[in-house]
């Protein structure tokens, strides 16, 4: 993937019209209405044509939150543009260290290692 998205292939259908018009809903009884899928809107996602839902900003936030939108990080993940793929987080290993004076943390990420010391950060 070129840029970190994916696509949610999801089958709706309108339940209960007589009662609930315009409402839809899919087999995990997400729901919508009709205003925020149609009329739909063409896209492309990796180099195909696809539609996606009208309002499809609306949706995503409403399911994923406000960050769904521009958030790089997720699930343990990381979007790395230059590769063009989510790369799994290494487990940060927090060192504790007692000096006289302050406490020192060292935290190890990948191969660079951040000392924190009083809320001031100081890359090495």
């Amino acid at each position: 993937m070129s840029n970190g998205m994916f696509i949610d292939i999801t089958g709706l259908r309108e339940r209960d019209p007589m009662r609930s018009p315009g409402v839809w809903s899919c087999k995990n009884n997400h729901r919508y209405r009709t205003d925020e899928l149609w009329p739909l809107r063409r896209t492309d996602f990796e180099g195909v044509e696809a539609w996606i839902p009208y309002a499809f900003d609306k949706v995503l936030t409403d399911e994923y939150g406000p960050k769904s939108l521009v958030t790089e990080e997720w699930a343990g993940h990381r979007w790395k543009p230059e590769l063009r793929e989510w790369v799994k987080l290494p487990k940060k290993e927090t060192l504790k260290k007692q000096s006289p004076k302050k406490e020192q943390y060292i935290l190890k990420e990948d191969e660079n290692v951040v000392i924190v010391y009083e809320e001031v950060i100081v890359e090495v």
